[in-house]
């Protein structure tokens, strides 16, 4: 896993670096995205960071869980969106193959250290037609 010092601390401030257009935006398309999504039970929001998304995935998924390499925004959002935590690097996501529904993430590869390798973890954990 990266070194997580850098995470935790823009965390602290990661809210006010947020533009709610962009995030109002990134609804939009996932909500287009999603029309095609027929399991909204089991899902996981990998990098959910302050939560921006996360108001938005709650709603939506029966049971969301939610997953930040930083620990403060993970446990944050977790605990005020009332929602199980998971602290891990999305690229190496210490979760059981086939156990999620869905799985979303937003602003989240690019800034991983192997944006394939992310990918490829969250396909991993998704269920089979999920």
């Amino acid at each position: 896993m990266a070194d997580n010092r850098y995470f935790e601390e823009i965390g602290k401030n990661f809210s006010a670096w947020s533009d709610p257009y962009d995030v109002s935006q990134r609804i939009l398309l996932f909500e287009r995205l999603l029309r095609k999504v027929s399991n909204f039970e089991h899902a996981i929001e990998i990098g959910c960071g302050f939560g921006g998304m996360t108001e938005y995935f709650v709603r939506l998924f029966k049971d969301l869980t939610v997953l930040d390499v930083s620990l403060d925004l993970a446990s944050n959002t977790g605990n005020k969106y009332g929602v199980p935590h998971l602290i891990g690097d999305a690229t190496h996501l210490e979760i059981s193959d086939n156990c999620y529904g869905v799985v979303v993430s937003s602003e989240c590869i690019e800034h991983t250290g192997d944006p394939i390798e992310a990918v490829r973890q969250m396909y991993r954990i998704l269920k089979p037609g999920g």
